[in-house]
């Protein structure tokens, strides 16, 4: 089976419970994590050395989120301590503060060379799965009119990563622009109970894309770990 998840946040007793839930082996099955490990939750850094040998045996491969991002720049020393807090990155900066310079480094090389999205066939046919969707005044069209998503994507990672990453523009696309995607997408980045009319942590559905991120560290509002199923077209929570 394959699987699809977002946005964990550092919850990695629930992840490890929805691993068990839906009996996920790592020599069968495969998983695509589309950013947001880290920040928010306690166990950020340590999720990432969970999953890294998955990683490394190609049974899950990571996305690069804007906390991943966020942390780089912390490490680059681009981002200081306050302002990394204001996003959630308290605990990631205490983790790190524990690490050798040497594990330290292993860690931002990890995170640097996180991909940015990946392509995969679903049921509604060819499928780009990314963290944050789409920036608007990137959109890149093919000679039929139709936005070329992948190439969308690519021009604003080059021209800024960061905003790339922090954008929510997929959600303010009508649906003219919505059905000319030349692929189908699947994105985190934006929980659902802002999205959502019922204000639910169902998987947020429009035409050309899914949102799954369903809030894992909002429980208190409603939210809650999942994943996406391609085979079954549905979430499974943990």
């Amino acid at each position: 089976m394959h699987y699809i998840i977002s946005d964990i946040h550092g919850q990695i007793t629930a992840f490890k419970r929805l691993l068990e839930k839906i009996d996920f082996d790592g020599c069968r099955d495969k998983m695509i994590i589309a950013g947001d490990i880290i920040d928010r939750g306690n166990y950020g850094i340590e999720l990432i050395k969970f999953i890294q040998p998955y990683v490394e045996a190609a049974s899950m491969k990571m996305l690069i989120g804007n906390h991943e991002k966020f942390c780089l720049n912390y490490i680059e020393g681009k981002l200081d301590d306050f302002s990394y807090k204001l996003y959630g990155g308290a605990e990631t900066i205490n983790s790190l503060n524990k690490m050798t310079a040497e594990s330290k480094n292993e860690l931002y090389l990890f995170l640097k060379n996180l991909p940015i999205y990946e392509e995969i066939r679903t049921k509604y046919g060819a499928t780009v799965v990314t963290h944050s969707g789409l920036l608007k005044n990137c959109l890149i069209y093919n000679n039929d009119r139709t936005i070329n998503v992948i190439h969308s994507i690519e021009k604003a990672a080059d021209i800024n990563l960061f905003d790339f990453l922090l954008s929510d523009d997929i959600h303010y696309m009508n649906d003219s622009e919505l059905n000319s995607l030349d692929k189908f997408m699947i994105v985190g980045h934006v929980p659902v109970l802002k999205l959502n009319n019922d204000g639910s942590n169902h998987i947020h559905r429009k035409s050309g894309y899914i949102c799954i991120d369903t809030g894992a560290p909002f429980i208190e509002k409603g939210g809650a770990l999942s994943c996406y199923c391609v085979e079954t077209d549905e979430q499974i929570y943990s």
